[in-house]
């Protein structure tokens, strides 16, 4: 399998932008398109890009939470859960808002959360 990219490319305003791939905070996806969110900034990626493809790709370094969220690792904050509820809500530090965490995916984003703090 080849190695995964350090950075992402795509045109903005008839430019070429690129972002490391370590800035990139998490992947959204939303209408066809994924956006990719870092400090500063964000880029809608090519619709050759897909969530499932971004996963396969940087699988180690990004963890899926919801259908339309990938998530850094490293950028996993704090997971909150409502009595009752089925689906919980993740924030992504140094990011604005709050980020849905579907419930077969709940074990999996806390075991990273307890993971990452005893690391």
């Amino acid at each position: 399998m080849n190695e995964p990219r350090t950075e992402i490319r795509a045109i903005v305003r008839r430019k070429w932008v690129s972002v490391q791939v370590a800035q990139i905070t998490h992947f959204t996806a939303g209408d066809k398109y994924v956006t990719a969110h870092f400090p500063g900034g964000e880029i809608l990626l090519s619709g050759k890009e897909s969530l499932n493809k971004l996963e396969a790709e940087f699988g180690d370094a990004f963890l899926r939470t919801h259908r339309s969220v990938l998530v850094a690792r490293r950028m996993l904050g704090s997971l909150r859960r409502a009595p009752g509820s089925h689906t919980a809500d993740l924030k992504i530090i140094g990011v604005d808002g709050i980020y849905p965490v579907s419930y077969s995916r709940y074990p999996t984003v806390r075991k990273a959360l307890a993971e990452r703090r005893t690391a």
